[in-house]
């Protein structure tokens, strides 16, 4: 499955070259998740709809869970910084499972825009 967050303007002066995406993750042996985001930089002419997505990763191994109520907090982070800083954004998580009966979840999402 994948959810995609509604497009995000930040205010005027919180514009960011790097960002964070932090949640809590339940995921089975046989589940994979993955995490990009949409940058769109002020200057831009391109339409946000033609932007495409960049890869974020975890900043450690996101472990297997042990049971349906086994979460653990994983942070994903950009592997460099965006060259012009970014005004809006959209964040996409693909969850994927070789097996429908055991799917990843994720719960408490929220991304951070960073100041440097």
């Amino acid at each position: 499955s994948r959810y995609i967050t509604r497009r995000v303007t930040l205010a005027d002066g919180f514009e960011s070259k790097n960002f964070k995406v932090l949640m809590s993750v339940n995921k089975p042996a046989e589940a994979t998740v993955q995490v990009f985001i949409k940058p769109l930089a002020e200057e831009d002419d391109t339409p946000f709809e033609d932007v495409g997505y960049t890869q974020m990763t975890a900043d450690s191994t996101v472990p297997n869970s042990a049971n349906n109520y086994d979460f653990s907090d994983v942070t994903y982070s950009l592997s460099s910084t965006f060259d012009k800083a970014i005004k809006t954004f959209s964040i996409k998580i693909c969850m994927y499972s070789s097996l429908s009966s055991k799917v990843p979840l994720v719960r408490d999402f929220r991304t951070i825009a960073l100041a440097t």
